[in-house]
């Protein structure tokens, strides 16, 4: 069941990618402590009155860095399982979908900012 899923999640990141116009991307590996973790981050803001969802990836999950998939909810970066489920936050633009991945190792936090067009949100 595993496999099936992480073809179609395939087959999902594939469609995204090819439709996809991303239009700016921040992308960093810091080697922080846990506790560390959130001063370490890169601001993210969230214009007024739009809504904020937070979703979880499945654990287990690997997909090369770059690539876009769909999450209930919104669009989302794909990424390798690093010991915790990543956390995505997702805000809701009038033009674009913002959202924010962060997920740790012991020691590791890898965050990525992406934008891209509204009609990509599932």
């Amino acid at each position: 069941m595993l496999v099936a899923f992480a073809a179609s999640l395939f087959a999902l990141i594939a469609t995204a990618h090819a439709q996809a116009e991303f239009c700016g991307t921040d992308h960093i590996g810091v080697p922080v402590n846990r506790q560390d973790m959130v001063k370490q981050l890169p601001p993210v803001s969230m214009p007024a009155g739009h809504q904020k969802v937070t979703v979880d990836i499945p654990e287990h999950v690997c997909a090369p860095a770059g690539m876009v998939g769909s999450v209930p909810g919104g669009v989302v970066m794909s990424a390798c399982d690093y010991g915790a489920a990543p956390v995505v936050k997702l805000w809701s633009l009038k033009h674009a979908v913002v959202y924010r991945t962060s997920f740790s190792s012991p020691g590791v936090v890898h965050t990525t900012v992406q934008c891209v067009p509204s009609g990509m949100a599932g």
